[in-house]
């Protein structure tokens, strides 16, 4: 971690923290979509604020090479952030997560974090990746104070043999979340029920 990100570390209060955490469990959020989860409303002024001060924040975000910006030219998706590597560093530092952590099934040591390259998104699937996380953040808003825990596909490592796009828990069920974009083959479709299919009976 560089000397100028450590430095600027300093100055982070813990919903700074929260926010690089949410770019890390979704994988990348729209500029709206971090201010309105971490920033909109102000404990000091006990009150909601205009965008100004995270605008502010995520230029620093962008000057100490936290953040990467995804300029979009579809015009139905504004452009989003992704973490970089110091991103992912500071993360890891500031949630505490372990360095390798131990498969008991696999009987095997695994990474116990996601590097920016595997966080990251190929151009032809962040339609995909943005209009899932709209729904998982436009559902969480409307339930309210239901506890939800939320999985992106990156994510998940519970469960074998399925892979959904996200993986929705609350209280002791889970809903696998499938983001249909209009872009699978029938083939590709049958193969997913059948996978679901076998999930189920085992």
């Amino acid at each position: 971690m560089s000397k100028k990100v450590r430095n600027l570390m300093k100055s982070f209060t813990q919903r700074d923290f929260d926010a690089l955490k949410s770019i890390y469990d979704f994988r990348c959020l729209s500029f709206d979509q971090i201010f309105n989860l971490h920033y909109r409303y102000s404990e000091l002024r006990n009150r909601e604020v205009t965008p100004e001060y995270f605008r502010k924040k995520m230029t620093r975000f962008k000057e100490a090479n936290i953040v990467e910006e995804y300029i979009s030219y579809d015009g139905k998706i504004p452009n989003l952030y992704f973490l970089t590597t110091e991103g992912v560093n500071i993360v890891k530092k500031a949630f505490d997560f372990p360095d390798n952590i131990y498969d008991v099934e696999k009987r095997m040591h695994r990474r116990g974090y996601l590097t920016s390259s595997e966080l990251k998104i190929a151009p032809r699937f962040i339609s995909h990746q943005y209009h899932l996380n709209c729904f998982v953040l436009d559902l969480k808003e409307m339930l309210g104070d239901v506890p939800i825990k939320y999985e992106d596909e990156k994510h998940i490592k519970n469960f074998v043999g399925i892979r959904p796009d996200g993986i929705l828990t609350t209280y002791d069920t889970d809903f696998f979340l499938e983001m249909d974009m209009g872009t699978e083959t029938e083939t590709q479709l049958n193969e997913k029920w059948d996978n679901y299919r076998r999930f189920v009976s085992s």
